[in-house]
């Protein structure tokens, strides 16, 4: 796609930020990353022919239990925002997310976003939902979908919310498989419409919303691995972390309060944005959109190249082995988050899937007193 953009529209100025403008002008990084594409490709062709999935056990609807249970964290970004520092800032869409608030808003604001991840799926889930989720619950699940996106104000939770509608109604056959390229198509229109619309409305003062260098750069994706295969290339010029598995190091302890452990990483975006403007690592306030695998290679080297997407396929492959389709559904989302945003924004959701897994593996192993026969089928 970022070939087919510069044909069409003639290669981009990336002047505005440095780093991308020098990776712009770094021809080895160009051809690392055609190789890259290509065995990516590879690498997941060869993957998806590992085996057929099995067959989902609650395909045909969702249990009870697991209703309530979605109902509940689908209205947990709205508890969230009533204990916000300016919650009625919220109520003027996008106002909080354009980073036009104070720093202890946005900061809180994370907070937010990450629980609205979350809530978006499991809304999904009660929209498409199988015969036995009443109408009243699905409405339920209408208003919680379009409140997380509200709260979230960004358009990827819009993004986010019809990836999720569409991956929770094709495991619970809601929609023919057949038929799926056709609803990616109309998404993608409705997407690009709704994202010309954003930038006029919500940005129209960003440099970004000025030109065709904005879209350039929120679909095509290529300009930060393009910076992180370059600053390998030629060391010493662009640093982007300071030591090997620094926002690594982050993820690990991003549930130890800073209060505790004073010099602890912060995400990757903090290091990569502000590489981009060739600035020491500081917070501007915003962070450049990034992905596992430009991370891969800011952490591992030249290496990240290859173990991102084998990390994306083996996920892809338990995804495949999971039998629960609201568990698969969730497994779903983060493969296709790690492909678009950085790993930091998942890890609410990746530890929620890693605690329904252990509790589905205590039961069928019989821990804690239960016996295999008692799992249900909505874990």
């Amino acid at each position: 796609m970022p070939r087919i953009f510069d044909r069409a529209r003639g290669v981009s100025d990336f002047s505005v930020f440095p780093g991308f403008h020098w990776a712009q002008n770094v021809p080895e990084a160009s051809q690392v990353y055609s190789a890259f594409l290509v065995g990516t490709f590879l690498i997941f062709a060869v993957f998806g022919r590992l085996g057929p999935a099995p067959t989902i056990r609650d395909a045909g609807g969702l249990s009870v239990p697991l209703q309530y249970f979605c109902m509940l964290l689908s209205i947990s970004p709205l508890i969230t925002v009533m204990f916000a520092p300016e919650p009625f800032a919220y109520l003027k869409y996008a106002s909080v997310a354009i980073g036009t608030s104070s720093r202890e808003i946005l900061a809180y604001h994370e907070i937010v976003s990450a629980f609205a991840l979350l809530a978006i799926l499991c809304s999904s889930a009660l929209i498409a939902g199988g015969d036995n989720v009443r109408a009243w619950v699905r409405l339920f699940g209408i208003v919680a979908l379009l409140g997380s996106v509200w709260v979230t104000g960004k358009r990827a939770a819009v993004a986010i919310a019809i990836v999720a509608l569409l991956i929770v109604a094709v495991q619970r056959s809601r929609v023919p498989r057949r038929n799926l390229v056709l609803g990616g198509c109309l998404a993608t229109f409705f997407l690009g419409a709704y994202s010309v619309f954003y930038q006029a409305t919500f940005r129209a003062e960003s440099e970004l919303a000025n030109g065709v260098l904005g879209y350039r750069i929120d679909y095509t994706r290529d300009s930060p691995l393009l910076m992180a295969i370059s600053s390998e290339l030629r060391p010493g010029i662009l640093t982007i972390l300071e030591f090997r598995g620094q926002s690594y190091l982050y993820n690990v302890l991003s549930l130890v309060p800073r209060d505790f452990l004073s010099n602890k990483p912060y995400p990757y975006s903090y290091y990569f944005t502000s590489a981009l403007f060739e600035l020491p690592p500081q917070d501007l306030g915003w962070g450049m959109t990034t992905s596992i695998f430009d991370e891969a290679v800011a952490n591992l080297g030249l290496s990240g190249l290859l173990l991102a997407p084998l990390a994306v396929g083996l996920l892809a492959i338990l995804t495949d082995r999971v039998t629960s389709s609201f568990t698969r559904a969730l497994c779903i989302l983060i493969i296709c988050g790690l492909c678009a945003i950085q790993v930091s924004v998942l890890l609410p959701l990746i530890v929620f899937v890693m605690s329904l897994l252990l509790v589905s593996l205590s039961m069928r192993l019989g821990l804690f007193g239960l016996r295999s026969e008692q799992v249900t089928r909505s874990v």
